[in-house]
């Protein structure tokens, strides 16, 4: 009899910052395929995303997509589109194909190489819902790593927690997944010498990151009549600062503030329990009461084999953004805040000398 083994999800959406995931239930072979289905579709523009592989053994670090394969988005309203396959496994619609809209039921169907035909349920896209308001807390958050001799080592560096707070209209609980992009400022002076002379100039850099370490899911709660979310954490913005110079010629890199894009999405009260499930297990750190592995189950079924396990998730979301800038510094019992109707963010991290980035944003 073939042994049992762990299998590992590599839970791929870009949104959820690469996580890993653990499944073991106790009856799977270790020689069975198992495929691994992530779709989304949103009311933004195109193209969106299907991604299909291969669960790997826990153990095995390898990436195995499934290629070949039919990939269809469908809607309650007679629209359909077959997505183009771009390689790894990735299927795409086109940017000017079908499209999200609130009030609709979407449908993701998928037909395999080998004949297997894999469905989701028909998932409705929920009306878009607005952030209210985006604020921070001074606070201190605590980091490992380890030293050269590889000893743990606790940092506890200042910063800001991030809140957001959402109310809906009264009625049934709305659920929300968050995902928040940040742009980081820093600045700092080079001397340089032209004709005889000492000069300056002030070099702008700029790199992104996520907000979010693993997925970030919250639904609301009825209160005064209105369903609401009240001061959920998005996340921590960690201020860094050495007042050294560089070198004998470059000044320090100084922070220059946080830009801050956070998104909403809209979405299906299963879609926030596979995720909150998935949360579960990568917070549990093997205590003695890990959440069961099956419990991360998706919308996802097999049509051909009912037997034939599948994982992953079709997210149908609507979303909202709301863009915020924020500034502090150690030693300062108060932040900067600035909302910004829009904000136009660079695409790749860089820095510029001399001439500030047109999408700078300053403090008073």
């Amino acid at each position: 009899m073939a042994a049992y083994k762990k299998i590992l999800i590599l839970i791929s959406f870009a949104l959820l910052a690469a996580c890993q995931e653990v499944y073991n239930p106790d009856d799977i072979d270790a020689d069975l395929k198992i495929p691994v289905i992530e779709g989304y579709l949103h009311d933004g523009p195109g193209p969106y995303r299907v991604e299909l592989f291969w669960a790997a053994a826990f153990y095995d670090r390898s990436y195995t997509p499934i290629s070949g394969a039919l990939v269809t988005i469908s809607d309650n309203e007679g629209n359909s589109e077959i997505l183009t396959e771009s390689g790894n496994g990735r299927y795409y619609t086109d940017k000017n194909g079908i499209r999200g809209t609130a009030g609709r039921l979407y449908t993701l169907h998928i037909e395999l190489p080998d004949g297997s035909i894999y469905e989701s349920a028909q998932v409705l896209m929920q009306a878009p819902e607005e952030i209210d308001t985006i604020y921070a807390e001074i606070g201190k958050k605590e980091y490992t790593s380890r030293n050269l001799y590889g000893d743990l080592i606790i940092k506890r560096k200042g910063g800001l927690y991030v809140y957001a707070d959402i109310k809906t209209e009264p009625g049934e609980n709305r659920f929300f997944r968050f995902y928040s992009r940040v742009i980081t400022q820093t600045q700092y002076s080079v001397l340089y010498e032209s004709l005889g002379a000492i000069s300056s100039v002030y070099v702008y850099c700029w790199d992104i990151w996520s907000l979010n370490e693993i997925v970030n899911v919250k639904s609301t709660i009825l209160s005064s009549n209105e369903q609401v979310i009240k001061r959920h954490n998005l996340g921590f913005l960690p201020y860094s600062f050495n007042p050294r110079p560089q070198d004998d010629t470059t000044g320090p890199i100084i922070p220059s503030g946080w830009i801050v894009s956070t998104t909403a999405y809209s979405i299906q009260e299963d879609a926030y329990e596979y995720y909150s499930s998935v949360v579960k297990q990568l917070e549990a750190e093997e205590r003695i009461f890990d959440p069961v592995p099956s419990q991360v189950t998706g919308n996802i079924r097999c049509l051909s084999d009912t037997d034939k396990l599948v994982l992953g998730l079709f997210e149908v979301a609507s979303k909202t953004s709301r863009h915020t800038a924020l500034d502090w510094g150690t030693g300062r019992n108060y932040y900067s805040i600035l909302n910004l109707p829009e904000y136009k963010a660079p695409a790749i991290d860089s820095c510029q000398d001399t001439i500030m980035p047109d999408f700078w944003i300053t403090f008073n």
